[in-house]
């Protein structure tokens, strides 16, 4: 757990589905301070999304990959699917997810000074936790083509801007 850790320069936190926290700190440098974790500068927190969603009543968007499509076809449809499934009432990333990790990851986000929480989402992306987004079901496995590739699309359609939020 994370129990008290500090962080000093440019930090990179990330939480592992088995809810594991690994800290990538450039310098290599931490220490114990109290039950909470601060930074001298902003860390990154980042972790997956979860098949587990506070689904709200209506419909959700579905990813749904045909065999034989390419990238670029999956994800023509996928961008017209989200489209039209935007709804009225959008939640922030942070309260789409559930499960273990998702709980972890909640309360270094509570407890922590200078955090930026944000969530490598097999649907829409690279997120920023107070992102408004609507209810979806998309999943890695199973794809009929690269990871490498879908997650070119999901950038290429949905993320160029949160790339250069994080590298700011």
């Amino acid at each position: 757990m994370y129990n008290g850790i500090v962080v000093r320069a440019s930090s990179l936190v990330v939480i592992t589905d088995e809810g594991l926290l690994r800290l990538i700190d450039s310098d290599c440098t931490h220490w114990a301070k109290g039950n909470k974790m601060t930074a001298s500068r902003i860390t990154h927190l980042i972790t997956s999304c979860t098949k587990g969603k506070h689904f709200q009543c209506g419909s959700r968007a579905e990813l749904s990959i045909r065999a034989g499509e390419t990238p670029e076809e999956a994800m023509a449809s996928w961008a017209a699917t989200i489209r039209r499934s935007q709804s009225a009432s959008p939640v922030p990333a942070l309260s789409l997810y559930t499960g273990n990790h998702w709980s972890t990851a909640k309360e270094i986000l509570r407890t922590t000074e200078n955090l930026e929480l944000w969530v490598i989402s097999a649907g829409l992306g690279f997120l920023n936790s107070r992102d408004l987004v609507d209810v979806y079901e998309a999943t890695f496995h199973n794809l009929p083509f690269s990871h490498r590739h879908w997650w070119r699309e999901l950038t290429n359609t949905f993320g160029k801007e949160r790339w250069a939020l994080l590298q700011s």
